[in-house]
C-alpha cells in the first residue's frame, strides 16, 4: 500500500521539487528502500525543512514495521536526501525540495550544510 499524500498548502509560496536531484539520489539508495516512508517524511516537513514525527508514528501510518522506518532513514541520510538536526529531527536536502522564495532556499541551504555529514539515530 503506497502513501496518499493529503498535504494542504496554507501558505502562497510555492514548494520546489529538484526532480533531477530527487531521482539521482533516490537511485543511489539501496534498492529496499519504502516509497511510502519517503512519501509521509515529505508530507510531514515544515517550512523550515524540518520534521520531528516519531518513527512509530511513520511506521504505523506506511504499515510497516519500526525497523523498515530505521532503514529507510538511514538509507535517506546515506543518500543526504535528509540530516539529522537533533535527536528525533531530521531536515529534508533544501537543494531538492524547499517552501518559499530563494531567501529561504538560501538560508535553508545554510543551515544544512552547517550540519556537517549525514548521520542518523
Amino acid at each position: 500500500m503506497l502513501y496518499n499524500l493529503n498535504h494542504s498548502f496554507p501558505n502562497k509560496n510555492f514548494w520546489k521539487l529538484n526532480m533531477i536531484d530527487f531521482v539521482a539520489k533516490l537511485e543511489s539508495v539501496e534498492k529496499n528502500l519504502n516509497l511510502s516512508v519517503v512519501l509521509i517524511v515529505l508530507d510531514s516537513i515544515d517550512g523550515d525543512n524540518e520534521f520531528s514525527v516519531p518513527k512509530t508514528k511513520i511506521a504505523a501510518q506506511a504499515g510497516v514495521c519500526y525497523k523498515t522506518v530505521q532503514t529507510t532513514f538511514a538509507q535517506m541520510c546515506k543518500a543526504d536526501i535528509m540530516r539529522m538536526k537533533e535527536k528525533g529531527t531530521y531536515m529534508v536536502n533544501p537543494h531538492i525540495l524547499v517552501n518559499g522564495p530563494s531567501i529561504t532556499y538560501r538560508r535553508l541551504l545554510w543551515i544544512y550544510d552547517a550540519l556537517n555529514e549525514p548521520k542518523v539515530k
